[in-house]
């Protein structure tokens, strides 16, 4: 039997629910958190609660169509913000090179 075959296969079942992000009215959680908090910052700056709300009702809005288009976006900005950064130009250093 080669490799390649139907009966070498392997095959797992994967449920969707265990990969999608818990999601709080429609936001992830994490992204949901940034929003009101910020909202609420907002209202306490501003002294005014129609502030603080339509602050927090264009971030819902926002933070759903985010979440629609990347549900993972969060989880990808967080792990790319620790990660060590490879290539920088403001170091980059010319080589001098000279032909004989």
């Amino acid at each position: 039997m080669t490799e390649g075959t139907e009966e070498n296969r392997r095959s797992n079942k994967v449920y969707s629910s265990l990969h999608s992000p818990l999601l709080i009215a429609g936001v992830e959680r994490l992204l949901f958190v940034y929003l009101f908090v910020f909202s609420y910052l907002v209202f306490y700056a501003t002294n005014k609660l129609m502030a603080g709300l339509s602050v927090a009702g264009v971030s819902l809005i926002a933070g759903r169509y985010l979440t629609k288009k990347d549900p993972h976006f969060m989880t990808i900005m967080i792990n790319a913000s620790m990660v060590k950064k490879v290539y920088d130009p403001m170091k980059f250093e010319r080589v001098r090179v000279t032909l004989r």
